[in-house]
Formats: C-alpha cells, structure tokens, sequence
C-alpha cells in the first residue's frame, strides 16, 4: 500500500491513428532492428523523467524498463546502458531491466552473461510475463533476477475459477522458493489484491491501484502518496 515505483510505458502519437498501444508496432521494430534505438531513447527519456521528479523533491521511485532479448543481445549493451545511467545521473539500483516475454524462449549463454553483468552494475532485473512465457526452470535457476513478475493473464484468472487463485499462490511460492521478490500485474479488482497480499506478494501494478498516466498526472498520484517524501 505504498508508491514504490513507476514502469516505463510506451505509446506512439500516430497523426492519423491517434495513439497506438506497443503491440501495433513494437514487433515491427524487432523486425527491422529499429527495437535498440528505441529502447535507447525510452531509457534515457526515462531516466530523465524521475531524475525530474527527484529535483522537485519526489524523491525515491524505482523505474522499470522493458528490454526483449534482441536489445540484450546488442555489442557492449551493459555499457550503452551504464552511459545512459551516467548522462542522466541515475541510481543504478533504481533501475530494473525488466525481460520482455517476446523472445524469452532464446535464453543462452551469452544472454545469460549479459544479465550477469547488467546485475553486477547494481541494475535490478525481473522476468516480465511470468507464467505464460517460456523460461524453464532451468533457466529460472541460472538467471541472475531480483524479481518475478506474473503475467495479467494469470492475475486475471483469480476472478474466474479456483484453480486461478491456486495457480497465483503456486507461481508466488515459486518465486518465493528462489529467494525473489514476486510482483503482479495487470490488477483490476479488490478480489485480485487481497489474494496477492495475503500470499505475500511483493509489488502490484494495475487499474485497480492506477491506470497509465502521463508524467504531470504521475505528479498528482505521488502527491496523494503520502509515502514519497517531497520538499514542495
């Protein structure tokens, strides 16, 4: 029942479509390659953003960021994300690259490398999408996460059936046994974040706490937030 962060969001001010959400053209980027410029651009944007509210004395939000497995797999991406953190002037430990579900079945080697290094810079990571993505638990064993992030689908069965709120407790149990921090998303209803507390979830994300805002209403939620100190 605290404001403890914000997550990244992307939507693209089309001139003749109005806004469109990612999924009409975020698999186009991954087509084209474009993905790692824009990805660039959202971190950065970001970073400044709550590096903003920090100097108006809204101190202390976590940022979340979503990464696919082709912007992990770039040349030198830990040090194109440490130049980034650096112009910006960005706590490392604020920041959780989060792994997209798109792609997670191409868990490797070098990506695991990479997440390796990204987490000894002193960046968070979570696995997005977790419970309908394809990380085995081979995998979940060997990736150097923070956190595991069940997927709205799964979050969104607790109000159809009883075997939805035994699929969440079972999916937070897991993620507990690893020793992670388990968060939800996609929360829409009173029934969802009751189960997710009593079950010791960590963090939830969703309508029901808030819809996605742009950053001047973000600063209307923070000041109702009585946990999030500020100067003004």
């Amino acid at each position: 029942r605290q404001l403890v962060g914000v997550e990244a969001l992307l939507r693209w001010r089309h001139p003749e479509f109005g806004i469109l959400t990612p999924d009409r053209f975020l698999p186009l980027a991954n087509e084209t390659g474009l993905i790692v410029d824009l990805g660039e651009w959202v971190l950065s944007n970001a970073c400044a953003q709550v590096g903003q509210w920090d100097q108006l004395g809204f101190t202390g939000l976590n940022l979340g960021v979503n990464f696919s497995c082709q912007q992990l797999q770039i040349h030198k991406v830990v040090n194109r994300i440490e130049s980034i953190l650096s112009r910006t002037d960005f706590d490392h430990s604020r920041l959780s690259v989060e792994l997209g579900g798109s792609g997670q079945g191409q868990v490797d080697a070098y990506l695991t490398k990479t997440l390796q290094e990204i987490k000894e810079s002193g960046v968070k990571l979570a696995l997005d999408n977790f419970g309908v993505g394809q990380v085995s638990l081979d995998n979940l064993h060997d990736l150097p996460l923070d956190s595991l992030k069940i997927d709205r689908s799964v979050i969104r069965k607790i109000s159809t059936s009883s075997q939805g709120e035994s699929l969440v407790k079972a999916l937070t149990l897991l993620g507990k046994s690893f020793g992670l921090r388990v968060e939800a998303e996609g929360v829409e209803t009173t029934q969802q974040f009751d189960l997710l507390d009593r079950e010791g979830c960590n963090n939830a994300q969703g309508y029901f706490l808030s819809k996605p805002l742009a950053p001047d209403a973000v600063l209307d939620l923070m000041q109702a937030a009585g946990n999030i100190e500020s100067r003004k």
